[in-house]
């Protein structure tokens, strides 16, 4: 992700401005030398002058969904519908606040949107359109500053349909919590202490009712989802797990490991010097009973996240900065879930970021963020559509 402080590295944090889509998509072609398999795809993209972070696709709805935060005017921030073969806007829902992680509730039409500076999370009614309701999670504190801010930032959400609630993790440097929301009431349940340092990456086994939570100190955490209790800190041989996804199939818990170097901001929360255990730049693979690495395939730099297709037996990553393509580009690339060999590599404009998969059709939908550059020039961020 892009980042020069440790908010922006989880939120993708930049002052820019939001409008509506351009006139029209273009074509984004992988060169060559970035393609491991001879796989034709077709891409398209369509650019915003908003910024775009986490998507969802609703095969009953028939649209993808985009949080799309407006920084210098929060008020204006929404959720985009787009039209998942033109990417063209169907419908633009107001938020009160900026937006960035998503959860999708298709069975309930509702989608979940994070409020991730301000520790809140919006429910969305993608049948009408519209704002239900606006659920106040963390509360403000006086930072060490003088400044008043929220005590903990949200980035992922994950639904937990057989007990009716939404997981939360709130990341903070020191005291990182898991908040419980009820679905039904749509209020907080509980908040679960002892988190770690900047928890965020999060994922649901609903067969075995347990819930995974990792940090950004090598450890992952499991949640019982019937007591709400944290019953065990496993000890991972990452530093940075940043996106989890549970494969229900073979019971794999799989992560990206990032390769930041934050050593620095690390030892000072946790207050003694910490031994870094990897170099990032790669996907884990792991026994979540017990946090063993079964596997860790590299990728390019800084992956971001990770989306399992368990009926082509693949997953997709989506990196930073790519390697082996042009200078300030990012890469998609896909690989095979079982034996974890890359199949393919999509180059990409700077930087793809997050994932959305209509398996039917097997399009799978990138959002892409502004470059280093493009922060002061508000170079229009954008959406891919990517048939395979």
């Amino acid at each position: 992700m892009r980042k020069t402080s440790p908010l922006s590295l989880m939120l993708l944090a930049a002052a820019l401005t939001c409008g509506t889509v351009l006139a029209s998509t273009e074509a984004v072609s992988a060169p060559p030398d970035a393609v491991v398999e001879s796989t034709t795809v077709q891409i398209q993209r369509a650019e915003f002058d908003s910024s775009i972070y986490e998507l969802a696709y609703s095969e009953k709805q028939q649209a993808v969904f985009a949080a799309a935060p407006v920084w210098d005017d929060e008020k204006k921030s929404k959720v985009l519908r787009l039209h998942p073969e033109t990417l063209a806007v169907q419908a633009e829902i107001e938020l009160p606040l900026k937006g960035f992680g998503v959860a999708l509730d298709e069975t309930n039409d509702r989608l979940y949107v994070g409020h991730g500076f301000d520790g809140a999370v919006s429910v969305v009614d993608i049948a009408a359109n519209k704002l239900i309701h606006t659920i106040q999670l963390a509360q403000k504190i006086k930072g060490e500053d003088g400044k008043d801010r929220y005590s903990h930032h949200l980035r992922e959400l994950v639904i937990d349909a057989r007990h009716k609630r939404l997981y939360v993790p709130g990341f903070a440097a020191k005291n990182s919590v898991l908040y419980v929301i009820d679905t039904e009431s749509l209020k907080p349940e509980k908040t679960i202490p002892g988190f770690g340092f900047h928890a965020i990456g999060i994922a649901l086994n609903a067969k075995e009712n347990r819930v995974y939570v990792s940090n950004q100190q090598g450890q992952v955490m499991e949640v019982d989802a019937a007591t709400l209790e944290l019953v065990k800190t496993h000890e991972v041989e990452a530093d940075q797990l940043l996106n989890l996804v549970f494969d229900p199939a073979s019971g794999r818990l799989l992560g990206t490991d990032q390769g930041y170097n934050r050593n620095e901001l690390r030892n000072k929360s946790l207050g003694h010097p910490y031994t870094p255990r990897s170099n990032g730049h790669k996907v884990v693979v792991l026994d979540p009973s017990t946090g063993k690495i079964n596997a860790d395939p590299d990728t390019d730099k800084y992956p971001v996240a990770l989306l399992l297709d368990g009926e082509r037996q693949r997953f997709y990553v989506t990196n930073f900065n790519g390697i082996g393509v042009e200078e300030g580009r990012g890469t998609l690339m896909v690989f095979e879930s079982d034996s974890y060999k890359l199949l393919q590599t999509i180059a990409l404009p700077p930087h793809p970021s997050n994932l959305a998969l209509d398996t039917k059709r097997n399009v799978l939908y990138v959002s892409v963020k502004r470059d280093r550059s493009g922060w002061k020039n508000k170079t229009p961020e954008s959406v891919v559509r990517i048939q395979f």
